[in-house]
């Protein structure tokens, strides 16, 4: 584990990481000890290895139109990916569901509030193994090239919003700005 700063993460990358967990910890999960506190902005992942643009569908819907109009949450607070592999991601910064203090369960948190709005839209194709406790699900690091190739690289929500599958797929292809 690492702390959870800049000049940590700036580190690590020059070292060769290629992921972190989505959480940060208060103190080390370990067993015998108490649940730590766990922050972080909600992940969301939405895969679709034989059609990626039925995640894409299904980001649009959820962070574009749904959330907005039925939470007030503006998608502009939002941070938005193409995974490089088969399909999108998705941050919704803690501060907007109240979570910026953390919370020893958040993972189940935010899973259940996930899957209250994949079952209210038929969503299927999110993932929900990132909310996993212990230490963490691994969540890749934008910008660093994937074994094929490809990259996880940043959209802007008008990216997500307005552009083309095969426009926004092709960004896979390089490194990308944020």
């Amino acid at each position: 584990m690492i702390a959870d700063t800049t000049e940590e993460r700036m580190k690590a990358i020059r070292a060769g990481a290629a992921f972190f967990t989505w959480t940060s910890f208060s103190h080390p999960p370990a067993p015998g000890t108490p649940e730590p506190v766990r922050f972080g902005d909600m992940p969301l992942d939405f895969d679709c290895k034989s059609d990626p643009q039925v995640a894409l569908a299904e980001l649009r819907h959820l962070c574009c139109s749904y959330l907005p109009e039925r939470y007030g949450v503006d998608s502009w607070d939002m941070r938005f990916f193409l995974s490089g592999g088969k399909g999108f991601h998705a941050e919704i910064p803690s501060h907007l569901f109240g979570m910026e203090s953390g919370h020893p369960k958040l993972p189940v948190i935010y899973r259940r509030l996930v899957q209250s709005w994949a079952d209210e839209l038929k969503l299927t194709t999110v993932d929900f193994s990132l909310y996993c406790m212990g230490k963490g699900k691994m969540w890749r690091i934008p910008n660093i090239r994937r074994p094929d190739g490809r990259y996880k690289v940043p959209l802007s929500r008008d990216d997500v919003a307005y552009c083309l599958f095969d426009e926004l797929w092709s960004l896979g292809d390089a490194p990308r700005g944020s």
